[in-house]
């Protein structure tokens, strides 16, 4: 399947698409305030809510919120940490954590509009005209909602690497972050959660009327969707960090499987009759 693939794909075809994409996306103000002040907003407001937690007094953790040995594993110097800043670093990886949402929700507001919004704006037909085909055409407006969303994500991870470490030095006295957790996060799980996110999202905008219903549709599979990726990236975490290598391997699986369904089902008598 993957040899069949690549032999119809074509650089100098999935690159064209891909810039009028992009173009289309920098045109449209609403995709742009989506894709920006969301991630931002994420990526200081999860943190923020650690606030609280830096004018809490040691003395003031009872034995019930103290955080379990079974942790130990989120930071080489846990024996040395009082109560208070072991549930800080349990905070500070879970909430980091939690931006894995981001690769699923920003490519929404691209991919919905990406092929649902040609057929509003009576596009398509010029589209499926062009000597191109449909696995570049997935392609190309797959890595154009992709790429930004990566790209976000990342900003946003920073943001939050740089906020969380200035709320909690106070209580730690050291940088807590980065750490493995956040190299696997930033190198493997962002890009491949947000293609496979951004996969699913085209595949939909694809069997839909409009960039709205696409909208939609796509908000119906994040929860479930959202579940099964939180249970595959968290259980890991939660035995040691470098098991969420593991986790990768998982979402690359997945994503290799998508990209087949996709592919197989991404057909232009398809996309016209809707």
């Amino acid at each position: 399947m993957t040899n069949r693939l690549f032999k119809r794909v074509r650089k100098n075809k999935i690159t064209t698409i891909f810039r009028k994409e992009i173009r289309e996306i920098l045109k449209n103000k609403e995709i742009l305030i989506t894709i920006i002040i969301m991630p931002i907003v994420f990526s200081l407001l999860v943190p923020a809510s650690m606030i609280a937690l830096s004018l809490t007094d040691q003395s003031d953790i009872s034995e019930t919120d103290q955080a379990p040995d079974i942790f130990r594993n989120m930071t080489p110097y846990w024996d040395e940490l009082n109560d208070l800043q072991k549930i800080t670093i349990l905070q500070a990886n879970f909430y980091l954590a939690f931006l894995i949402m981001i690769p699923m929700i920003v490519p929404m507001a691209i991919s919905s509009d990406s092929i649902a919004g040609e057929k509003e704006r009576k596009t398509i037909e010029v589209l499926l005209a062009s000597p191109v085909s449909e696995e570049e055409i997935l392609l190309g407006k797959a890595l154009a909602a992709a790429v930004p969303s990566i790209i976000i994500s990342w900003v946003a991870e920073i943001i939050y690497i740089i906020f969380t470490n200035i709320v909690v030095f106070g209580i730690m006295g050291r940088i807590v972050l980065p750490n493995i957790f956040v190299g696997i996060m930033f190198l493997f799980l962002i890009p491949t959660q947000t293609f496979l996110s951004t996969l699913l999202m085209t595949s939909i905008s694809s069997r839909s009327r409009g960039a709205r219903e696409a909208l939609q549709k796509s908000g119906l599979i994040v929860t479930p969707y959202l579940l099964i990726i939180s249970a595959i990236i968290f259980v890991p975490l939660l035995v040691h960090p470098l098991l969420t290598l593991a986790s990768w391997f998982v979402l690359v699986l997945l994503t290799f499987l998508t990209l087949k369904i996709t592919t197989k089902t991404f057909k232009r008598d398809k996309l016209l009759s809707l």
